[in-house]
Formats: C-alpha cells, sequence, structure tokens
C-alpha cells in the first residue's frame, strides 16, 4: 500500500537515486515532472517517479507561485533539453522551474568534495 504524502501541485518533492537525490515537481492528479538521462523531461506517474523508493523529503511552494510554475513546466517540456549531469540535470530542471534559476545543489557539494580531496592529496604528497 502507498504511503499517503501531503503533496501540493508545484511541491518539490526528493527520492533517492543511488547516493543522490533525484528532484522532481508534483503536477497533482498522480503525476510528477522531472529529468532523467533516458527519457529526458517528461512527466510521469509519482510511482514511476518514486520507483519503490519512499519520499525522502518535500518542499512546499507558495501558492502564488503554482500558476508560474505551470507555465515553466510545459515551456521546459516543450523545450525537451536532454539531460546533461554537469549542465542539465534533474536539479537544473527542478530549480529553473520553480526558483527561475538553473543550478545543482548536488553537483556543487561534489565540486567543493573533489576540492578539498585534491587539496589533501596535494597536502600528502608534498610531504612525502
Amino acid at each position: 500500500m502507498q504511503p499517503f504524502y501531503d503533496l501540493e501541485f508545484g511541491d518539490i518533492i526528493f527520492r533517492m537515486k543511488g547516493c543522490f537525490e533525484h528532484k522532481g515537481i508534483y503536477l497533482g492528479y498522480n503525476l510528477v515532472c522531472h529529468l532523467t538521462p533516458v527519457r529526458g523531461p517528461h512527466i510521469s506517474t509519482l510511482e514511476e517517479f518514486l520507483d519503490g523508493n519512499p519520499i525522502l523529503k518535500i518542499e512546499k511552494v507558495l501558492p502564488s507561485m503554482r500558476s508560474l510554475i505551470m507555465e515553466r513546466v510545459f515551456a521546459e517540456l516543450r523545450k525537451a533539453a536532454p539531460y546533461d549531469l554537469v549542465k542539465n540535470n534533474c536539479q537544473h530542471f527542478v530549480n529553473r522551474i520553480v526558483k527561475g534559476s538553473s543550478y545543482s545543489e548536488g553537483l556543487a557539494v561534489g565540486s567543493l568534495l573533489l576540492i578539498a580531496g585534491l587539496g589533501l592529496w596535494v597536502v600528502s604528497s608534498s610531504r612525502s
């Protein structure tokens, strides 16, 4: 049995996908708009989006943002920009629609970890 989630149109929903968070936008009627490497930007059922995983978290949006989100969803679906890990992943896609700015939190964190790891490697190599 599917757990009950208090979802409203425009809510950003997260689930785990491997060790990363996958984001989508709840459209109501059990539908989610999201971006994947294989299918690009598309609408799927909540069950398909979750892929057997629970919702990790829900970010609510202001009711006043809902009509703008709807316009942006249709614009992104028409544009059909393909998935790109660095330039157009699911986080870029959702943030562009809901927040009006294309960025990826996961990519930013990953870049910081990579830089920190390289810094530690350089420091440890110079001591050898």
